[in-house]
């Protein structure tokens, strides 16, 4: 950029110190789950929740959850991987489209980096392809030093074409437990089952319809149908995943959110059958909500022993309705 110095920049960077407090340094587990969003949480849904599973555990007193604004629309889970992981973002990167996984080609300053140079081990977990998005390359250019990818889940249960979530949390139950006793670890997990498209093709059996308050045409009735099985699978993997941190005895933090809202056809589809309006949206709220994915915050019992979040949070001031930028 104009007026930019390298030297410069090296002199501010040389001046920033990491500090580790000593004490308690529980596990860090984020799982990003594949087009996760609570739309099925809008009041024109009065049927049978998908994510009500979801929704018990962000109520829950000890649960810290809100919503992160990421960079994309219904695709682009690459960004909020990098979004989250770097805290710079993918939208500063250049002036048009961009994949930000394509433009890292050396080591990065990152939060996996930050944990181990604080004496955690890393994995990054994902049951897709290692090329795609060139994640190999670029997870060890963010500090990850251990990777599990579908070539080594072992002929792993598939719906649509993708690994289920299902699948997904058996392999990564596994890997925590073959980690346990040898120190800290921050995992960064990702799933794949709910990836578009959401047409009845997807599973062998055409999904239950939606109940919706509004009239809805075949083609948002198929994209809705079909994302309300992804998501209810999300749901209750999650709520599976808790329940076996819950039993372990060494302390486990989750961070669980969506990476984009889904994509359920041209021009916003079924958003604006909806009423959601996002084809029209025009301030900038109206705008956030587009982009906004819901996230919460979890601790296991061995964690919530010597921690409480709600006292943490409010000391960062994140109070009541938390919406904040992926990059943070």
């Amino acid at each position: 950029p104009p007026g930019y110095s390298q030297a410069e920049a090296a002199s501010w960077e040389a001046q920033e110190t990491l500090t580790t407090e000593t004490g308690e340094m529980p596990h860090v587990l984020m799982v990003m789950c594949e087009a996760f969003s609570d739309l099925p949480n809008e009041p024109v849904f009065p049927g049978e929740n998908p994510i009500a599973a979801f929704n018990a555990l962000a109520e829950d007193a000890g649960t810290i959850s809100g919503h992160l604004v990421v960079s994309n629309f219904g695709a682009g889970t690459a960004n909020t991987e990098f979004d989250v992981l770097t805290g710079m973002m993918t939208n500063r990167i250049g002036v048009g489209t961009t994949s930000a996984f394509r433009v890292v080609h050396r080591d990065l300053d990152s939060l996996p980096r930050m944990f181990q140079e604080a004496g955690y081990s890393t994995l990054f977990f994902h049951p897709g392809q290692r090329w795609f998005y060139n994640r190999e390359s670029v997870y060890s250019y963010l500090g990850i030093t251990d990777q599990i990818f579908a070539d080594s889940m072992e002929n792993p249960e598939q719906q649509g074409g993708w690994i289920t979530d299902a699948a997904f949390l058996q392999t990564l139950t596994q890997a925590i437990e073959q980690r346990q006793g040898n120190g800290p670890a921050f995992t960064y997990a990702v799933t794949i089952q709910n990836h578009q498209a959401y047409t009845y093709e997807k599973y062998d059996t055409v999904p239950a319809p939606v109940r919706s308050s509004v009239p809805l045409s075949d083609a948002a009735q198929e994209y809705l149908s079909v994302y309300w099985k992804g998501l209810k699978d999300s749901a209750d993997m999650l709520a599976q995943l808790t329940e076996f941190l819950e039993q372990q005895q060494e302390p486990y933090l989750l961070v669980f959110f969506g990476d984009h809202r889904p994509n359920l056809g041209a021009n916003y589809l079924a958003y604006e059958e909806l009423g959601m309006g996002f084809g029209s949206a025009s301030s900038t709220q109206e705008r956030l909500e587009i982009y906004s994915v819901p996230f919460l915050i979890w601790g296991n019992a061995a964690y919530r022993q010597t921690n409480d979040l709600h006292e943490q949070a409010q000391a960062l001031g994140l109070t009541g309705d938390i919406q904040i930028s992926s990059h943070y």
